[in-house]
This record gives structure tokens, C-alpha cells and sequence, in this order.
């Protein structure tokens, strides 16, 4: 299920009827007549195209234009229509291929060289302003970098890689002269130029606490504490609970403050960083 609204006064215009399953991506193209709007959805990895007449006298409608699958059961993740509105990109979660359909009927028509790729996805994908290129990244990774690859004459030319990001990029969009904007899981948001630079940074300003080789300390009163992240340096902190105050330490940890319990005479702890699992495993020792 899906809401449209209007832009001009955010007025409800559509809801559309249940349906099975994660929508990914909407993306919508303006027309004349309406909104062609490109749906991705979780369930058996489809792709649908529909057509929404906003102005209709009674009441808004929507007509489904076209549906398919993707090939290979590979599942959609992104969607982009071109800037003249002709073609529609998609990007998948788990391949690195690319795939361009016409915007009529969903007809496949090409799809854009991804050789020399071969771990990661492509699975975010955006045209230039002009429509003369087509950009894809994700998860896949060059020489330590996250790599965005520009391919010319709208996907079927010759491809660059362009390494731009320490961390994953989740989404990147056009902007005028050539310039794209993206964002990454840092988190951060960049703006490179045509030639792949970096013109424009931004790092968030809450601090990172996903340290690889951090420790949490903590006095055995529970008093104190002491934790490391990342604010653009490597940062060691000490926070007083009863005195609430944060202070900068070295690295040197002190008699007074001890290391987390992993494991105990009877319970192992484990399986509990950086995974996605709910709850923690636990291995009981005989």
C-alpha cells in the first residue's frame, strides 16, 4: 500500500490497495496527462509501471501500465526514470547488474557493462541531468573505496570507476553541470564533480561510536565509564555519572575501570558485534 499527495498544498490524491511484501523504491516521471510512477516491490522481485491521472473529474485513478519480473530472481532495489522519461534504470539488491526498460511497456533494452565487477552490488543507480549518462553504486569496492561507475551514452558506452567513499553509498542523485550528490553510511554527504572529485563534504555532527577497536570500560561502582568514537579523529572519552561530566582521557586504561565481561565460568557470550542478529547466542560450558 502506497499514499499520493500533492506538492502544491500536500493534499491526499490515492491510496492504493494492499499488497504482499516490501515496497524497495517510487519514483515518479510528470507527464502532460498525469504521473508515470515505477514501483519495486519484495515479493517474487517484480517491477510495475503504472500511469495516475491526478485531475480526473470524480476521482483519481490509477492504471496499471505494465508488470514483470526480474530476471534471475534477483531483487529490485532502485528505480530511475530518465530525464526525457523514456527509459527507467534499475538497480538490484543482491547483483551488480544494471538493467534499462522502456517507460511504454517495461520492455528490456539494454543493459550496461559491469565487467571486472566481482564482489558487491550496484544497487543504486541515477542519471545525469542531461540523460548522456548513467551512474550505479552500492556495495561494490575498489582498492579500499566505494566505487561509483559512470558509463556514457546513457549506459551503453564505455564505463569509469570512480572511487569517492570510505563507507557504503545508500543513495546518489543528479544536480546541474554534471555533478552528482550522494549520501554514505559514515554518515556523510558529498557532492562530487563530473571527473568523480570531491567538491563538497559533510559529516554528521552526532558522533560515530561504531569503533572497530574501541573498548567499553566501566569503573566497578558503575560510576565511570569509558568509550571511544569518531568525530573526524579518533576519540577517547570519560563520562562521571554522578559528577555528569564528560572528559578527554589518552588511551592508557586505568587500574580503576575494567574491561566488558565476555565470558564467565558458565555462559559464553557471543555473536553479539556488528551482526544483525535480534539477541546475543549463548554457549553454556559444562
Amino acid at each position: 500500500m502506497f499514499n499520493v499527495y500533492r506538492t502544491s498544498d500536500y493534499s491526499h490524491i490515492l491510496m492504493t490497495g494492499k499488497a504482499k511484501g516490501n515496497c524497495y523504491d517510487i519514483f515518479t516521471q510528470n507527464k502532460e496527462k498525469g504521473i508515470i510512477l515505477d514501483i519495486v516491490t519484495s515479493v517474487g522481485a517484480f517491477i510495475g509501471l503504472a500511469e495516475i491521472d491526478p485531475d480526473s473529474f470524480f476521482t483519481t485513478s490509477i492504471k496499471r501500465k505494465a508488470v514483470i519480473k526480474s530476471h534471475d530472481e534477483t531483487r529490485p532495489h532502485s528505480i530511475r526514470f530518465s530525464p526525457d522519461g523514456s527509459m527507467i534504470a534499475i538497480g538490484y539488491k543482491d547483483s551488480h547488474k544494471i538493467d534499462v526498460f522502456s517507460t511504454k511497456d517495461l520492455t528490456y533494452l539494454y543493459s550496461p557493462d559491469t565487467t571486472g565487477i566481482h564482489g558487491g552490488n550496484l544497487n543504486n543507480v541515477a542519471w545525469s541531468a542531461n540523460g548522456s549518462f548513467l551512474y550505479a553504486t552500492g556495495t561494490y569496492r575498489m582498492h579500499g573505496k566505494y566505487v561509483i561507475r559512470k558509463w556514457k551514452d546513457a549506459g551503453k558506452g564505455i564505463y569509469e570507476d570512480m572511487p569517492v567513499s570510505t563507507s557504503p553509498i545508500s543513495q546518489i542523485l543528479s544536480l546541474k553541470d554534471g555533478r552528482m550528490v550522494f549520501t554514505s553510511a559514515e554518515p556523510a554527504l558529498s557532492i562530487i564533480n563530473e571527473h568523480g572529485n570531491k567538491i563538497f563534504y559533510q559529516r554528521s555532527a552526532i558522533a560515530d561510536y561504531r569503533s572497530e577497536h574501541g573498548e567499553l570500560l566501566t569503573s566497578q561502582d558503575g560510576n565511570t565509564i569509558q568509550f571511544d568514537y569518531d568525530d573526524k579523529r579518533k576519540t577517547t572519552s570519560r563520562f562521571s555519572i554522578n559528577n555528569r561530566l564528560q572528559t578527554g582521557t589518552s588511551k592508557e586504561s586505568s587500574p580503576l575501570l575494567q574491561k566488558s565481561i565476555k565470558a564467565a565460568a558458565v555462559v559464553v557470550i557471543k555473536d553479539w558485534q556488528s551482526t544483525p542478529k535480534k539477541a546475543p547466542g549463548t554457549q553454556h560450558r559444562r
